[in-house]
């Protein structure tokens, strides 16, 4: 018997890439897929696509309605389906952008890999490609750490497939929580925290799931390129890298007060952060970053 999975997709204005994606969606071997999407309040043709799609696969896709004014963020829209879409007696719940192509085998292997690895949250690498024709691997496959999750997604959310005991949990979290969550950026990053921090294994797939789209309107994207490095860049120093991990750690509070040294960022807790780096972040070249950042980037905010 195949199993069911329910594909979380929240759009906005991105009719120029909609349909090769839901068409990849639609397509996917040895699985029973679904699909509710959340729409941001578009005013390109993207409302007109869904509903062309939601009447030809009237069994599989459904929009939500009820969304009269703009979240403003693919943050705040996913929180949405989170919390409102019906997934019914799926036994697995994958995220998806608008604008990327899934290969056929997508949600299939993830859950092979999930069953493999006895793990309840998966995420994988990805092929990034461009309109030029561009591509490039991007490998996400890095040995996990301890505390990791406090400090960036394991992969684009855009991978992400949960076992729905793990997404109940999550979904009345989040509902429970939901006004503690109106400031937060990154959907991905607390989704892996989230059941990280409860105890589940989470499992990062070294084969590429999907191609990832890179264009101007990318919220997140691939970090290639001068304009991704400097808006990076430009988030670490003012501040708001440290601003969200502290939140984090505020809605997951660990023994060793990680969320008062975050946001206290005194002398001792630099020096603290820098000293347990290493737990924080995967590839030797992130940990050595974050080092800069504890030492350096708390002082670029004060001097703006």
């Amino acid at each position: 018997m195949k199993p069911n999975c329910t594909i979380l997709l929240a759009t906005y204005n991105g009719s120029s890439w909609l349909r090769p994606q839901l068409d990849s969606i639609l397509s996917q071997r040895n699985v029973n897929i679904s699909i509710a999407i959340s729409d941001d309040s578009s005013d390109d043709k993207t409302c007109t696509i869904l509903a062309e799609y939601e009447k030809k696969h009237s069994d599989k896709i459904n929009v939500l309605s009820g969304n009269t004014t703009r979240m403003g963020s693919a943050c705040k829209n996913f929180l949405r389906l989170i919390r409102d879409a019906d997934v019914g007696n799926s036994e697995y719940i994958g995220f998806s952008d608008q604008d990327d192509v899934w290969h056929l085998n997508k949600i299939e292997n993830s859950i092979s890999s999930l069953k493999d690895n006895s793990a309840q949250g998966y995420s994988s690498c990805v092929m990034a490609f461009w309109p030029d024709g561009k591509e490039k691997f991007v490998n996400k496959s890095q040995k996990q750490k301890k505390l990791d999750f406090f400090f960036a997604s394991p992969g684009p959310g855009c991978t992400f497939v949960l076992e729905r005991q793990v997404y109940d949990e999550l979904k009345a979290w989040v509902i429970e929580k939901q006004a503690d969550l109106k400031d937060v950026w990154f959907h991905d990053w607390l989704i892996y925290a989230f059941v990280r921090s409860h105890g589940h294994k989470w499992v990062v797939d070294p084969v590429d799931s999907m191609r990832y789209r890179q264009h101007y309107s990318n919220e997140i994207g691939v970090n290639l390129g001068i304009k991704a490095i400097l808006r990076r860049f430009r988030f670490i120093s003012d501040g708001r890298y440290i601003e969200e991990a502290a939140r984090m750690s505020s809605l997951f509070p660990t023994k060793d007060g990680l969320e008062y040294r975050l946001k206290r960022m005194n002398l001792a807790d630099r020096i603290y952060l820098t000293l347990h780096s290493y737990s924080y972040r995967r590839r030797f070249q992130d940990v050595l970053f974050l080092c800069v950042i504890f030492l350096f980037a708390c002082k670029l905010k004060k001097n703006q």
